[in-house]
């Protein structure tokens, strides 16, 4: 994904939490900034996983530390359907997760 897309798609992330919480995503630089986009993407210590809507959901963004966590690169992670994402005895939880999300906006 190019450099500027991938800014663009980190910044709606953001302002989505931004919306929920009143505040944008944890940084050392959190101000809305290209620079912090990146080091979102690339150094956050912590996952950040965003998947579109619908029915069966498809995740459309993982940052390095998700990548790591679940093991899956970038492209792998863009066509998994997020709820191959928990093993089977683990998905009540995700559901849960889910759920949580639904009613809170952000999980």
């Amino acid at each position: 994904m190019p450099s500027s897309e991938l800014i663009d798609l980190i910044q709606r992330i953001d302002s989505a939490y931004r919306q929920w919480t009143g505040v944008g995503l944890p940084g050392p630089q959190a101000t809305a900034s290209d620079q912090h986009f990146l080091w979102l993407h690339h150094q956050a210590p912590y996952s950040l996983l965003a998947h579109e809507g619908g029915v069966d959901p498809v995740f459309i963004y993982a940052n390095h530390c998700a990548q790591q966590c679940f093991g899956y690169s970038f492209d792998e992670f863009i066509a998994l359907p997020s709820r191959l994402s928990a093993s089977p005895v683990d998905r009540a939880e995700r559901q849960q997760l889910l759920d949580k999300t639904a009613r809170q906006g952000i999980a």
